[in-house]
């Protein structure tokens, strides 16, 4: 063993706690993968391809034969063994045996959006090819003896037999039973969208037609409801109805939208033979007129490529760059080399006065003004002022500061939590803090307590639990309080951070191979060069002049054929871009050729959708992970596929396009 492995559990060593508690067997024989701490202290574990749990004292608290490895983040936790579903609470009790085909935690549930925490509701649960629900007790609280089941509104649940949809409450009584075709979710309390007879009507919680079944389709209701009426569509005509059924705007037009006045008020904008009809709320015919138009459309047949459609806007900012939408808000830059953002009506809400600008993340944004670095909101105020010497900011939560007066740190409101007693400060991932005193470096928890102390000779940080600490004597690895869980090996003379369970390491001859946590070489020390692992692949070669690579598994097998190129690029979808002798192209993580390396470039954008950038003969477009060009290869540059919009430059102009690949703006040419 190459590591001697080191718990400190209740101030006993490790060696003789081992012997102790399991009978003269070798870490290193017992356990393939030993996981970190978690909250209680408990250790996950891994023997082959199953997963169990130990207490701090290495009692086992459940034997390594489930499929699924174990979380704290939450206050259950789903356990499966032999392909069946159960739950156990944060104690580590089991509430619910694995009994269960299949289990979803609040998946098309309206309850996550409300409470916005999976386990404030019920699990809905597949037996014997039934669903039901059960509570986190354990109770059935609604008989598992329907095809399917969601949550359609707050406290109403959607369940479908033989082909038709009905609507019980939380006691199990029916609202309607089974004569829809489909349900639509409902955010509105008021009432339920469904399907009859391929028309679309809605009902309220009583179970009255409120709207009756007449329409062909409606217009993205989830945007309009808030204002209580809803764009439909009846015999190819639009029109627009209130939350009782009454008609606002006749069905006699080819296109209605809603608009915003110049006083703010709400107009319906109806197009017939190209001429603009405004009517006020109350369906009158208005003489006012709109000062900026947004529509949303939703397209049923296309859900997987759904965007937000803006039409009719006609902006006259020249810009050189727009950027990728984040959080409602896109960075743009004008012909001055001056940033600011727009908003979803194209209307310049920050003004372009920064030198920089970074994307918004949870409601604040970084800039750069006159050389100096701060935060602002959405509303354009400075958060975080740019008097500072230097900011760093940990996804915008939290922020190091260092001035005249020395270091301190920030919430996300630019109040001061900690003063600091450090040289010097730098994050070190999983919420801590690497902190450096009298030349020596330590580690301290979000809230600036000290949890490691400063002695090590280099900044620490966390990943996988563990950090890779130096001190005057050598290296070791550490866990999050400070105890030792590895200690240095003579055979090994460089090691690196862990990632997915292994640490790159290298002997002597500088040949990379990976250790485990126990301290065993698990992947021997033979590659010229190797990447972390990711989602279980790592990329390495074996030699340094010609950068011939391999994809490698966690027991280091290869998977398919080398490739030649020193990059890849993983996103936990069984798919990686590797770099051909070409180009680049994407393999499966089986290591089979999906699309050839033939791109000058390709990169994953929201993946989730099916869209990857490409890049072929010096223009940009996006194909799917099967090949197929969904937006064609036109484009000088592309953006991110981000909330429903593409930034893209053609013919040196920059505008947007949808998931389709439909102009939705264009903005005028502006020369730097």
């Amino acid at each position: 063993m190459l590591f001697r492995l080191v718990f400190l559990a209740d101030g006993q060593d490790y060696d003789s706690l081992f012997r102790a508690v399991l009978k003269n067997l070798p870490a290193d024989d017992k356990y393939d993968y030993v996981g970190e701490r978690q909250k209680d202290g408990v250790i996950s574990v891994k023997l082959g391809e199953k997963n169990g749990l130990l207490d701090r004292n290495l009692n086992v608290i459940f034997p390594c034969v489930y499929d699924l490895g174990f979380s704290d983040e939450c206050d259950y936790s789903i356990l499966k063994k032999d392909g069946k579903y159960g739950w156990v609470n944060n104690k580590w009790e089991v509430i619910v045996p694995c009994i269960y085909d299949d289990v979803e935690w609040g998946r098309r549930s309206c309850d996550w959006y409300i409470h916005n925490r999976l386990w404030d509701t019920v699990n809905q649960v597949r037996l014997n090819g039934k669903w039901g629900r059960v509570n986190y007790s354990g109770r059935v609280v609604t008989p598992i003896v329907y095809d399917s089941i969601f949550c359609c509104n707050r406290g109403y649940y959607a369940v479908k037999n033989n082909g038709l949809w009905g609507v019980i409450d939380n006691d199990n009584q029916f609202v309607f039973s089974f004569k829809y075709e489909n349900i639509l979710q409902s955010f509105d309390p008021r009432f339920i969208f469904a399907v009859k007879d391929e028309k679309v009507g809605a009902i309220n919680l009583l179970g009255e037609v409120v709207i009756p079944f007449e329409y062909d389709r409606l217009e993205d209701w989830l945007l309009w409801s808030s204002k209580g009426v809803f764009i439909l569509r009846k015999e190819h005509l639009w029109g627009v109805v209130d939350t009782f059924g009454h008609i606002l705007v006749p069905f006699k037009f080819e296109k209605v939208s809603i608009v915003e006045a110049e006083d703010n008020s709400m107009l319906f904008c109806a197009k017939t033979d190209s001429v603009d009809i405004y009517f006020d709320s109350l369906g009158n015919k208005s003489e006012k007129r709109q000062k900026v138009v947004t529509q949303r459309s939703y397209d049923y047949s296309t859900h997987r490529r759904n965007v937000d459609t803006f039409l009719d806007a006609c902006p006259k900012q020249s810009y050189t760059y727009v950027g990728s939408f984040s959080q409602g808000l896109a960075r743009v830059e004008d012909c001055n080399g001056k940033s600011g953002f727009i908003d979803r009506c194209w209307e310049e809400v920050i003004p372009c006065i920064y030198e920089y600008c970074g994307d918004f993340l949870n409601g604040l944004a970084k800039i750069r003004l006159k050389d100096k670095t701060g935060y602002i909101n959405r509303e354009g105020v400075l958060v975080i002022d740019t008097a500072y010497k230097s900011i760093q900011g940990f996804r915008n939560e939290q922020f190091i500061v260092n001035s005249d007066a020395g270091f301190a740190l920030l919430d996300a409101n630019g109040t001061t939590k900690k003063f600091s007693i450090y040289d010097e400060y730098s994050f070190a991932f999983s919420g801590f803090i690497s902190v450096r005193k009298n030349g020596k470096w330590g580690l301290t928890d979000r809230d600036g307590k000290l949890v490691v102390e400063c002695k090590y000779n280099e900044p620490l940080e966390v990943w996988d639990g563990l950090l890779l600490a130096v001190d005057d004597s050598g290296g070791s690895y550490i866990d999050t309080f400070g105890n030792v869980v590895l200690e240095e090996s003579d055979t090994v003379s460089f090691c690196y951070s862990f990632s997915d369970g292994l640490a790159r390491v290298a002997d002597s001859n500088l040949k990379v191979g990976f250790m485990n946590r126990n301290g065993r070489i698990v992947i021997p020390m033979q590659f010229y060069n190797a990447g972390r692992f990711f989602d279980g692949l790592a990329w390495c070669s074996f030699h340094g002049g010609d950068f011939e690579g391999v994809l490698i598994d966690s027991a280091g097998r290869v998977l398919g054929d080398r490739f030649y190129g020193g990059y890849a690029q993983f996103r936990g979808l069984d798919l990686v871009i590797v770099e051909g002798t070409f180009g680049y192209g994407l393999i499966s993580k089986c290591g089979k050729q999906i699309i050839p390396c033939l791109y000058e470039n390709l990169d994953f954008s929201e993946c989730y959708l099916g869209l990857l950038r490409a890049k072929l003969n010096g223009k940009w477009g996006f194909i799917d992970t099967t090949g197929k060009t969904l937006i064609p290869h036109i484009y000088d540059e592309v953006t991110d596929f981000s909330e429903g919009l593409i930034g893209v430059k053609k013919d040196g102009v920059w505008g947007y396009i949808d998931g389709g690949g439909n102009d939705v703006v264009w903005f005028n040419k502006a020369d730097k």
